[in-house]
């Protein structure tokens, strides 16, 4: 994430430098008197929290574990691992034993 956000400052910073270059060819002789680039501060993020009745009574399956179709791994959904998987290749599962039945726990996020 931190790779993208360094990305986006620096094409900022390009395009500024070029509008700024193409406004010197033509005829501008100073810098304009208002910003061309306006930066604004993002709101902090909020958490929510809910209560286990809450997340129980949602009609929408829930998943706790996922593992590629190409692997013999089960994975939770937060390990880091779960980010190599290709979207088309996720299998989920929603217990441990539904997914211990067909692939073997990870070993980093040990689910």
């Amino acid at each position: 994430m931190k790779k993208v956000i360094k990305s986006r400052i620096i094409l900022a910073i390009l395009v500024l430098a070029a509008c700024t270059y193409i406004g010197y060819l033509f005829g501008a002789s100073s810098a304009p008197s208002q910003p061309i680039v306006t930066v604004y501060k993002t709101p902090e993020p909020v958490r929510i929290v809910a209560s286990s009745a809450s997340l129980e009574s949602t009609t929408h399956p829930v998943y706790s574990y996922v593992a590629s179709r190409n692997s013999d791994v089960f994975h939770r959904l937060n390990c880091s691992y779960v980010n190599n998987i290709n979207d088309g290749n996720k299998v989920y599962y929603k217990s441990r034993s539904e997914a211990d039945a067909r692939k073997r726990p990870c070993s980093r996020c040990k689910p």
